[in-house]
């Protein structure tokens, strides 16, 4: 019988609130990618001035910037005969449980929404969309990370 080699275990500590509300935008607008929603991607980088430089040239040319968006979104699915049913000109776009929603996006999906249960510090349970390890996503605690650190390394002594 083959060993099964595990799957290695990251940890990334020290972010501030900023730096984990940018990952997680930055989780999303690639679930966003892989569900086809382009023209929610795009709103959400440009509008709003979260982006000075481009939000007027955005709001000024939003009905041209989705109809490209819906474009992309019509050659990417021109070989595949059912989604090209759904038509250009409609909102559609793929589920995250979709069988066609690729599995980047479900684990993108899945680390999104358990670092948004993180900062909300919600105790509900997480999706499981994919057959990846859950990550552990919680507010460090410098006191309780020495007393392990203390700890760990009287042990190392015995």
């Amino acid at each position: 019988m083959a060993d099964k080699k595990e799957d290695k275990i990251y940890q990334i500590k020290n972010l501030s609130e900023k730096q984990i509300r940018v990952m997680k935008d930055a989780l999303e607008m690639y679930t966003r990618l892989g569900i086809l929603q382009f023209d929610h991607l795009i709103d959400h980088m440009f509008n709003w001035g979260k982006s000075k430089d481009f939000s007027d040239a955005y709001l000024e040319n939003r009905d041209q910037i989705e109809y490209h968006c819906t474009q992309i979104k019509a050659l990417l699915v021109s070989k595949d005969e059912e989604m090209k049913q759904y038509g250009n000109h409609t909102n559609w776009s793929l589920g995250i449980g979709s069988p066609k929603t690729p599995i980047v996006s479900q684990i993108a999906y899945e680390l999104e929404k358990d670092i948004d249960l993180a900062i909300s510090k919600d105790p509900r349970g997480r999706l499981q969309l994919s057959d990846e390890t859950p990550s552990i996503a919680k507010e460090q605690n410098p006191r309780e990370e020495k007393v392990n650190q203390i700890l760990n390394n009287l042990k190392k002594e015995d």
